[in-house]
């Protein structure tokens, strides 16, 4: 039993499932996690969350250390090059996790922010917790007309994967349960942040 469980029980378990899966209320998918499992995240797990406006710490999709570590090892980026085309949405990370840039547009109208996929904030659990995880899915538009592939990495196989994400339904309902560890700047902070709290592959990675 997790701090959460009750999103993964019942009547519960379908809404969930189908968020993870990327559907809005509307039936529509944008993105998502393609076939969802359902794991547990022990106490004491490193995890990461990209995001860009303040107060949205806490949303459903997280990642952990050693998944990041591997994006930027596939594309062999350090230092300022990591960052390259991320204010435009075409960075490294927008493109392995499927992350659509006019997903950024403010709600009235404009422009992708510039900020996108900014900053970062890394939490430890303080207790386990139940999420979905698997490999994120192709990202459709509004209209389901266009669709933004999802970059597949190496794994250490040598097999071509789709980079695994995390999904806690209503994150921001249970967030006491995390302990906010690190935070700053995707561009300026992230790699030393995942060099410094990495402990390696979780029990379910």
């Amino acid at each position: 039993m997790t701090a959460n469980d009750g999103y993964f029980k019942g009547a519960a378990a379908s809404g969930s499932y189908l968020a993870a899966r990327g559907f809005n209320a509307r039936g529509n998918r944008s993105g998502g996690i393609v076939g969802p499992k359902e794991v547990q995240v022990p106490s004491g797990a490193i995890l990461f969350r990209l995001y860009h406006i303040p107060g949205e710490e806490f949303g459903q999709w997280w990642s952990t250390a050693n998944e990041l570590a591997a994006v930027f090892d596939h594309f062999a980026r350090e230092g300022s090059s990591a960052a390259v085309g991320r204010t435009a949405g075409k960075g490294i990370l927008h493109a392995a996790l499927a992350v659509r840039h006019d997903w950024s547009e403010p709600k009235g109208g404009g422009k992708p922010s510039a900020d996108h996929l900014g900053r970062y904030v890394c939490a430890r659990l303080k207790v386990p917790l139940t999420a979905y995880y698997g490999e994120g899915d192709d990202a459709p538009s509004d209209n389901q007309k266009g669709i933004q592939k999802a970059v597949k990495i190496l794994s250490k196989s040598g097999s071509q994967v789709g980079v695994r994400q995390l999904f806690f339904p209503e994150c921001w309902k249970y967030a006491q349960n995390f302990s906010v560890v690190d935070s700053g700047y995707t561009d300026s902070g992230l790699q030393n942040a995942l060099r410094k709290h990495m402990t390696g592959p979780l029990p379910f990675e």
